[in-house]
C-alpha cells in the first residue's frame, strides 16, 4: 500500500527573492503589490482594463500568468474559455500551512489519494485540472482537491487545488505545494465548499519557476503567481482527491467530478491534450485503508472527465 514521504521545509535564500523580482522578460511581470508578497511567490501583473484573454496573444497571456490557450474545438479549450471569464484579478499572499500534500508509490491501493497519474513518457510543461472544492464535514479532518506536475524517479511534485479546511478549522483554502517542500496557502483568494475552480499548474525549466493560475469559476476570481522551484518535476501528470489527514481519519465529501488535461512538449513542437483513458499509460489510485475502500476513481471519459465515487 503506498505511502505518503517524509518532507523537510527548505528555506528559499533572498537571492532567489531578488531574482524573482528583477526578472525583465515577459513571463515575471510583477506589479508594485509584490512588496507584501513573502518570497515564496510574486503574482502576476494585472491586465490592463479591455484585455480579453480570448483574442490575446501567446505572449499577451503569459505576461499575466495566464495559461495558454488550448485548439479551439477542444474540451480543454471549453474549460480555458470558462476559467479566463473570471475578471476579479485577486493578488495573494501566502501562508505555510501545517498540512502535507505529497506522492504516493506507484501502488494502486493507497491510504490517501483517489484519481490517476498520466505516466506516458513525455516532457510534460503543465497540468490542468477542472473540479470542484471539497465541502468541509469535520474539523478535524481534511479533503483536498489538486493537479500537479511529477517527477516519477523521485515523487517531486509541483501541485495546487483547493481544500476543504485545515484542522481545527472549517474554512476552505486554495493553497499550492513543490513536494517535499511545504504547503502555502493562498490568502486572499476565496474558496467555499462545492465552488467550481479551474487550476493549471505550469514547469519553466529554463528559468526554475512555476507557474500557478486558480481560477474561482463560481465566484469569478482568480490568482496568478510565480514560484521558485527546489524539486522539479515533468515527467507525469496527476489529478487527485487526496486525504492529508488519513492517519485520524476519513470524510465524507461525497462525489467529486475532475476534468484533466497536460500540455507537453516534443522538440519545439507543444501539444495539449485530455486525459483519456483509451490512449494514455495511466495509473489508477484507490483511497482503501486495510479492507474498507473510501474513494475510487472511475472510468475517465473521452472529455477527460471521471468521478471519484465515495464508497
Amino acid at each position: 500500500m503506498g505511502k505518503r514521504r517524509g518532507f523537510k521545509v527548505v528555506s528559499i535564500a533572498a537571492s532567489c527573492l531578488a531574482s524573482l523580482l528583477l526578472m525583465g522578460n515577459a513571463f515575471a511581470a510583477p506589479n508594485s503589490s509584490n512588496v507584501s508578497v513573502p518570497p515564496k511567490a510574486v503574482n502576476f501583473a494585472t491586465p490592463l482594463a479591455g484585455f480579453n484573454p480570448l483574442t490575446a496573444s501567446a505572449s499577451e497571456l503569459e505576461r499575466y500568468g495566464l495559461p495558454e490557450k488550448p485548439k479551439e474545438g477542444t474540451k480543454a479549450y471549453d474549460n480555458w474559455a470558462e476559467a479566463v471569464k473570471s475578471k476579479n484579478k485577486v493578488d495573494v499572499t501566502v501562508e505555510k500551512i501545517g498540512l502535507e500534500f505529497g506522492a504516493v508509490t506507484s501502488t494502486v491501493n493507497t491510504v490517501n489519494y483517489s484519481g490517476y497519474k498520466v505516466t506516458t513518457a513525455r516532457t510534460y510543461t503543465k497540468a490542468v485540472g477542472t473540479t470542484y472544492v471539497p465541502t468541509n464535514v469535520s474539523n478535524s479532518t481534511s479533503t483536498a482537491t489538486w493537479a500537479g506536475l511529477t517527477n516519477s524517479a523521485n515523487n517531486y511534485i509541483i501541485q495546487a487545488g483547493a481544500c476543504d479546511n485545515e484542522p481545527g478549522s472549517s474554512t476552505p483554502f486554495f493553497w499550492y505545494e513543490n513536494y517535499p517542500d511545504a504547503a502555502y496557502k493562498l490568502t486572499g483568494l476565496t474558496a467555499h465548499g462545492g465552488d467550481k475552480y479551474y487550476v493549471s499548474v505550469g514547469y519553466n525549466a529554463g528559468e526554475t519557476t512555476a507557474s500557478i493560475y486558480i481560477s474561482n469559476i463560481t465566484t469569478g476570481s482568480y490568482s496568478s503567481i510565480s514560484i521558485p522551484v527546489n524539486y522539479p518535476a515533468n515527467s507525469a501528470t496527476e489529478y487527485i482527491l487526496e486525504n492529508p489527514t488519513s492517519s485520524v481519519g476519513y470524510e465524507n465529501v461525497g462525489n467529486i467530478d475532475m476534468t484533466g488535461s497536460y500540455t507537453y512538449k516534443i522538440g519545439t513542437s507543444v501539444y495539449t491534450e485530455t486525459v483519456y483513458s483509451g490512449t494514455e499509460n495511466l495509473t489508477k489510485f484507490i483511497m482503501k485503508n486495510g479492507t474498507s475502500t473510501y474513494y475510487s476513481p472511475q472510468t475517465i471519459n473521452s472529455s477527460g472527465t471521471f468521478t471519484n465515487l465515495k464508497y
